[in-house]
């Protein structure tokens, strides 16, 4: 009985360790600014599930970037405020947003100011006051 349930616990261990490392369908690119517009914190998570975090985790307003995992980018384009980007294998979107008070600050000047909305991957902010470290 004990060999069995051992058995079984190693069993379920090794599925959970598996899903954790599965491919991600989308990268994550989390950038945390005060009131004002300065960038104070940042979480990251890449397609390959590789992951980084620093600084502030809330501020006055959140600029969120998903990107779609898969071909490089060719060239993004801004329709209704949202960035599209085409890949190489054809057009996969890239969806920004920004989340809370930020008065008249406009998306486009928030992915202007980070370079976080020219990719599908995140854009690692260094050298913004805060110290970036990989979880």
């Amino acid at each position: 009985m004990k060999v069995w349930i051992s058995a079984l616990l190693l069993v379920l261990a090794g599925s959970i360790t598996s899903d954790a490392n599965a491919a991600r369908m989308e990268s994550v690119n989390i950038i945390y600014f005060d009131a004002n517009h300065n960038v104070i914190g940042q979480q990251a998570e890449f397609c390959n599930n590789v992951r980084y975090k620093g600084g502030a985790t809330t501020g006055a307003y959140t600029l969120l970037v998903y990107g779609q995992c898969g071909d490089p980018v060719v060239s993004c384009e801004w329709y209704s405020g949202n960035a599209y980007c085409y890949y190489q294998s054809g057009n996969y979107g890239l969806n920004a947003e920004l989340i809370g008070q930020f008065g008249s600050r406009t998306l486009g000047q928030a992915c202007a100011d980070t370079a976080a909305c020219n990719f599908h991957e995140p854009t690692l902010l260094w050298n913004r006051g805060f110290v970036l470290v990989q979880y």
